[in-house]
């Protein structure tokens, strides 16, 4: 990577190669998180202040990667601000599903042999 200054703040160096934008990494963290909330942005999830709350339901695959985890940390500091306020409902609860890969690979595996098997009777 070709590395010069961060193009949002302009004084740190980049560290981070997004779309053809240079980030540095605190730059890259709001940028991550700025683009979950706006996709989270509706009114469905946003804080409630009635009584009388219907909370979207959130479900979210944690496999222990760094694209789950970094996703369960947003939501966690999306329920922290939506906290600050004593007053408010939380606008979403969150389902954690916990994913095991090793078990996903394997099942991959054993769908090529069969697969394989298939194809191998079409081709004679």
């Amino acid at each position: 990577m070709d590395t010069g200054k961060c193009s949002r703040c302009k004084d740190n160096e980049a560290t981070v190669l997004s779309r053809r934008e240079l980030f540095c990494q605190d730059c890259f963290i709001r940028f991550i998180c700025g683009k979950q909330r706006k996709h989270m942005g509706s009114d469905r999830y946003k804080v409630k202040f009635s009584d009388d709350v219907k909370r979207e339901k959130v479900i979210l695959p944690m496999s222990y990667g760094k694209s789950s985890l970094v996703l369960l940390d947003i939501l966690i500091s999306m329920f922290e601000e939506q906290t600050k306020n004593p007053r408010a409902k939380i606008g979403f609860e969150v389902d954690v599903v916990h994913i095991n890969d090793s078990k996903v690979i394997s099942y991959q595996n054993d769908g090529r042999v069969s697969l394989e098997k298939v194809e191998e009777p079409l081709r004679s």
